[in-house]
């Protein structure tokens, strides 16, 4: 295991059952785990489903910051089998799901396997990501082009709708982010 302090930006999102609860419920796991400690954690935002077609529920999501020595394969089984324990089983699939956790960024690192890519490939293509990541990291930059994730954003050509989400835990109210 690293014994180095590492920090990570996660993306979690949830658009079937309670879906505030199951984020909720994430993130206290998330919390639970010795080896990890959240940093920051953005709004929770509601967005329209990306990728999905048909009569889907709208995804609630958000962003955590962490600080981690787990290595990032031990990051992922132990994220992963989070999803399993809520009831995920469509692991990979544009599908609704319980829930869904993506390590968007694990420092500077630069990793592609067939079972991890960090960064996530498709944050630059999706605005439920890039709002939620620039609230909590607004100086990040992709560790591969070194582009700023605001430069990103603005040329994001993503029209979905995401809008922070009226909750117990937000302190905003529901304004369409655009």
């Amino acid at each position: 295991m690293n014994t180095n302090l590492i920090i990570v930006y996660l993306h979690l999102g949830s658009n079937l059952g309670d879906r505030e609860k199951n984020l909720l419920e994430t993130e206290e796991k998330i919390k639970n785990n010795p080896h990890v400690r959240i940093m920051a954690r953005s709004h929770i935002y509601e967005s329209e489903p990306w990728g999905i077609t048909g009569d889907v529920s709208w995804f609630l999501n958000y962003c955590l910051a962490i600080q981690t020595n787990l290595s990032p394969h031990l990051l992922l089984e132990f994220l992963e089998q989070i999803e399993k324990d809520l009831g995920r089983t469509n692991k990979g699939k544009l599908e609704p799901r319980t829930i869904d956790i993506d390590i968007l960024l694990y420092g500077q690192e630069h990793i592609s396997l067939r079972d991890l890519e960090i960064p996530h490939p498709r944050i630059g293509l999706r605005k439920f990501v890039l709002v939620p990541l620039l609230e909590i990291a607004p100086d990040a930059k992709d560790p591969i082009s070194h582009i700023s994730y605001q430069k990103i954003r603005a040329r994001c050509s993503d029209t979905k709708q995401i809008k922070i989400y009226e909750s117990r835990t937000n302190s905003k109210s529901g304004s369409i982010i655009t």
